[in-house]
């Protein structure tokens, strides 16, 4: 994407293909899903022309590579529709019944008939099989401040080793764990030095875990340590805001991630909305009819016109009397 980095803890991309230079980024399928339904609703469910250009972003969305399909329904909330006051109340009724949650996006959208909100929730809250043991706090990479971790030690309870599947190990530099859980989500870490999209680490991945025919099972002697992660960011997918969808414009474009793991389990929490709304003319503006136009004729409170006429050369048509 297109930014200034330097400054970005951590960089919420739009898609799983977005090509980022943010050392630390993340992606969920949340922003995905607004996505999804705004094609729906303005091109039944077919790419969305944005207009007057359309950005790489958009161009990735429109591919919808993720879909609710990809989720079970308990873990997800979409809804859209005109931004009015009832409208939002509605959500924050709806989250609160299903999630016990109350969404954070939605503050920044003013209450507008005019506008049309997509809206999406995706919450996922697990614990591991067996909670894991807190081994202590120790250096991640090169930097020399110390951040704590959770795993497996040498001294640490046998049961605590079925958490863990070894999907496949290269090296020490090139390994791959899964992490169990009681719902049966799956937590897959891959350690590498590659760079990659997120689309190519998983396909790189697949095929990794399928060529391996090695052990799946920890040793006694085995030891994992995995850091804690504690997240909390928000971003404005500014590439899309001002674009024209047919005669409206994205006003809102905001997708906002709450991500905790330490040795008990796995909260996500992610919200994303998308807002459109109808262009107010402005003062003096020029309607002129000064280049190619469609004209229609229809009788009032009819459906089909009975006249139509597209002028690209009016000379030519002016002159069939001649």
């Amino acid at each position: 994407m297109s930014k200034n980095i330097e400054n970005i803890s951590v960089e919420i991309i739009p898609t799983m293909q977005t090509v980022s230079d943010c050392e630390n980024r993340l992606w969920t399928g949340t922003f995905q899903l607004v996505w999804n339904d705004a094609s729906e609703y303005y091109n039944d469910g077919k790419p969305l022309n944005l207009t007057p250009e359309i950005p790489q972003i958009a161009q990735e969305l429109n591919e919808q590579k993720f879909t609710k399909e990809y989720l079970s329904e308990r873990s997800y909330y979409t809804n859209f529709g005109k931004a009015t006051k009832e409208f939002i109340s509605e959500i924050i009724s709806d989250l609160k019944e299903k999630f016990d949650e109350n969404p954070s996006v939605l503050a920044s959208v003013f209450p507008n008939g005019n506008k049309i909100l997509f809206y999406s929730m995706l919450k996922k809250d697990f614990s591991f099989i067996y909670e894991f043991d807190v081994i202590g706090d120790f250096k991640f990479g090169q930097n020399p401040v110390l951040v704590s971790y959770f795993g497996i030690d040498t001294n640490s309870k046998a049961s605590l080793r079925d958490n863990v599947e070894i999907l496949f190990y290269n090296d020490l530099t090139d390994f791959a764990l899964k992490l169990k859980t009681e719902v049966g989500d799956e937590v897959i870490l891959w350690r590498t030095d590659l760079n990659l999209t997120f689309e190519n680490y998983w396909s790189k991945l697949v095929e990794n875990i399928q060529e391996y025919d090695g052990d799946t099972e920890l040793f006694k002697t085995d030891r994992v340590r995995i850091p804690v992660v504690d997240l909390l960011q928000t971003v404005t997918f500014k590439e899309l805001q001002g674009k024209l969808i047919k005669s409206d414009m994205i006003s809102e474009a905001i997708e906002t991630v709450d991500f905790k793991m330490n040795n008990k389990g796995v909260k996500l929490k992610s919200e994303a909305v998308l807002a459109s709304k109808k262009i107010a003319p402005k003062r003096g503006t020029n309607y002129f009819f000064n280049d190619k136009f469609v004209l229609f004729m229809v009788e009032q409170g009819q459906q089909v016109p009975y006249f139509a006429l597209r002028v690209s050369d009016i000379e030519k048509l002016n002159n069939t009397r001649k």
